[in-house]
């Protein structure tokens, strides 16, 4: 995956699943405010993730953050690759 090395990419994958968890919890706050159980998207999925990430982590530098959303989309993208379905429910893998 992109320029890392496995164990680099295992690091980095580890350490935003942790964040990914919390987004998920999230996104099931946003889907409470609109009251219903709805199909999303992918893009929609990442557009709520990100939206999480940054409510959650003002830590980060913007260089690093990016980074999260890269490798978060790109695993998000990958794990969905051969979904016969191109909507996903909102609960999370």
């Amino acid at each position: 995956m992109g320029d890392y090395s496995r164990d680099e990419w295992t690091e980095r994958k580890i350490k935003w699943e942790l964040k990914i968890q919390d987004a998920e919890n999230e996104i099931k706050k946003f889907e409470r405010e609109i009251n219903s159980v709805k199909l999303i998207t992918n893009e929609e999925r990442i557009f709520y993730l990100k939206r999480a990430l940054d409510e959650l982590d003002t830590t980060l530098n913007p260089s690093e953050r990016n980074k999260i959303y890269k490798d978060a989309i790109e695993w998000i993208r990958w794990t969905r690759l051969n979904d016969d379905n191109p909507k996903i429910k909102v609960n999370f893998i």
